[in-house]
């Protein structure tokens, strides 16, 4: 079976998971037809995806549906694959599904199983045991949908859908009343193109308005077993202008389906009504709570500034500052740790404090250092660690609770750009406090490598590198800017000292290098080493690196670190409750 007749339509504003889409759409011998992003001009002009010569860019008006059905008229094959720029589906299973749907011939769409890509469980789970008959009897009393399992794809007469659980399909194919507007494959002659969905913003209940007027035309809609797509977990609103458009959008589909049934209209009202004690009398559970995150102004900390993006996402206050600039009426702070004695707080002991231990002392006497840490550090409401070691190296025995987490990137990190190389190297970070990296970055440059440096330095540093034109102190950025700066380099420089504790902490400058796509050039030490091997990497390694020729011939072997990112990090680590059960105020209870 071969991919000559069918074209794939994804809407799209440019997301970062499109190239990843693309790359498994043709990831094989056969390809489809034509790919045609469907993107508003506005959007187009900083579109950075991998060329190949089957994917056509088509302006349209902005609009999710409106764009997929500019996307359908602009279709010329037989099959059409309407697909979400980040649902992903390999080439396999789209061949699958291809073969099943000619089985089922014209009047026929089809959808794949969905699976959460971080959990790899089904998208629709069918729950079992109290919790799940008490979703039964809300299901069927409430909202009119059938009982137990006969509710797998349907649509109930208010309007709620409930997806099909792959472990209780009796068969391959169920026949259901919606599919999942993510990755559905039609018959291009059944494809409705005309605009169905009149609202703005987010398309909440499109898939649902879909399929309705799909089976009014009498198409049959049908769930596929052996063929998978994986995604995130659907996004459910949860800002008050979001549910009260979510409300309107399921008006609207009552309205095309011509159903006046009272209970939706009870549903309806109820759920306004939620929406009014939500907002007015029940504040969410971070509401006013303020988070004082403190930076300084040498290392750039940049999960400081990601624990800002993601808690301020999450509804916390945050006030991210040098520590001379914090506010004073924090509810609670977070430090990263040097050596921060009990006297501190003396004269403010109604600010609680997480403290962050991202590493262990380093030369001179690093254990004399960690012990008087241990002592003297005030204790804190709550304590980060980067790594189990770290916290077992420093042997605190008392109830404070605590998380571990991991390095990450930044989300612009992956964001990838075609820009001129201008540079062979970019450095990002400080160059102080690093000995030999000067050495280093002397040795590349005596090359006639062009190096970039971003970070802060000294007027030793400038003295030092002043005579090389190969050499350019950008000096401390935005962090928005790097990515860009990044896509103006070949490769990135990784300089740590292969001692005790250094080498055995996560190198965040490499994790950003791999996010852009950069390759990677390092000293060789214990992390990593391990890096390296456990995501089958190829780094060039410094002291390999002899003349020009062994950089521009080496090939770089770039890992993929999208698990790094950091609200994948923060999300898989709890972050927003671990603060909550830090102030007592779980958000789970």
């Amino acid at each position: 079976m071969n991919l000559d007749d069918l074209t794939v339509v994804i809407p799209t504003l440019g997301g970062e998971s499109l190239n990843t889409v693309l790359n498994k759409i043709n990831d094989g011998i056969d390809k489809p037809n034509e790919i045609l992003i469907c993107i508003p001009k506005t959007n187009s002009e900083t579109l950075k995806i991998y060329d190949n010569n089957n994917i056509k860019i088509i302006n349209t008006s902005k609009g999710q549906v409106q764009q997929r059905i500019e996307g359908f008229k602009k279709a010329k094959n037989k099959f059409i694959l309407q697909l979400d720029d980040d649902c992903k589906i390999s080439n396999h299973d789209i061949k699958e599904l291809l073969v099943e749907l000619m089985k089922l011939g014209e009047g026929n769409s089809i959808a794949p199983i969905y699976y959460d890509e971080k959990t790899n469980n089904c998208s629709h789970p069918y729950i079992r045991g109290l919790r799940g008959l008490i979703k039964n009897l809300i299901a069927t009393i409430i909202c009119g949908a059938p009982w137990g399992l006969k509710r797998m794809g349907s649509i109930s007469k208010i309007g709620t859908n409930y997806g099909v659980d792959v472990k209780y399909m009796k068969s391959n194919l169920k026949e259901t009343q919606w599919l999942p507007g993510g990755c559905v494959m039609h018959y291009n002659n059944s494809t409705i193109k005309e605009n169905y969905f009149p609202f703005t913003g987010k398309a909440f209940c499109e898939d649902l308005m879909h399929s309705y007027l799909l089976r009014k035309n009498s198409i049959k809609l049908w769930v596929f077993k052996n063929a998978s797509c994986k995604t995130e977990h659907a996004y459910f609103p949860n800002q008050k202008h979001e549910i009260i458009q979510y409300l309107e959008a399921f008006k609207h589909l009552q309205k095309i389906r011509n159903k006046k049934v009272a209970r939706f209209w009870i549903w309806y009202f109820l759920n306004l009504l939620r929406i009014w004690i939500k907002f007015n009398v029940k504040r969410n559970y971070s509401d006013l709570i303020k988070i004082g995150i403190k930076i300084n102004k040498i290392s750039y900390t940049p999960e400081a500034y990601a624990y800002a993006n993601f808690l301020a996402n999450k509804g916390f206050k945050i006030d991210l500052n040098y520590e001379e600039k914090l506010e004073k009426n924090n509810d609670i702070v977070i430090n990263f740790m040097g050596f921060r004695p009990f006297w501190v707080n003396f004269f403010n002991k109604n600010t609680l404090e997480i403290h962050e231990y991202t590493s262990l002392s380093t030369k001179p006497l690093p254990k004399i250092k960690d012990k008087i840490k241990y002592f003297f550090n005030s204790k804190p409401a709550g304590r980060i660690f980067m790594s189990p070691y770290i916290k077992e190296s420093f042997n605190f025995r008392d109830n404070v609770p605590f998380i571990y987490r991991e390095m990450g990137a930044d989300p612009e990190m992956f964001l990838k750009n075609d820009n001129k190389k201008d540079f062979d190297i970019v450095y990002c970070g400080s160059v102080l406090f690093r000995e030999g990296l000067i050495d280093i970055i002397e040795k590349l440059a005596k090359l006639d490598l062009k190096i970039l440096i971003i970070g802060f330095y000294d007027k030793i540093t400038l003295a030092r590198f002043k005579n090389y034109k190969n050499i350019k102190l950008l000096g401390r950025i935005e962090r928005s800017k790097i990515p860009e700066y990044y896509s103006k380099c070949k490769a990135g420089l990784n300089y740590t000292p292969n001692i005790h504790p250094l080498n055995l902490q996560s190198s965040t400058k490499t994790i950003e290098y791999c996010a852009a796509g950069l390759g990677v050039i390092s000293s060789k030490y214990k992390w990593i080493n391990d890096f390296s091997k456990e995501r089958n990497a190829n780094f060039l390694w410094i002291n390999n690196i002899n003349n020009k020729s062994d950089f521009e011939k080496f090939n770089f072997i770039t890992p993929n670190v999208n698990d790094l990112s950091w609200p994948n990090i923060l999300d898989n680590c709890n972050f927003d409750k671990f603060i909550m059960k830090v102030l007592n105020k779980d958000s789970s209870k």
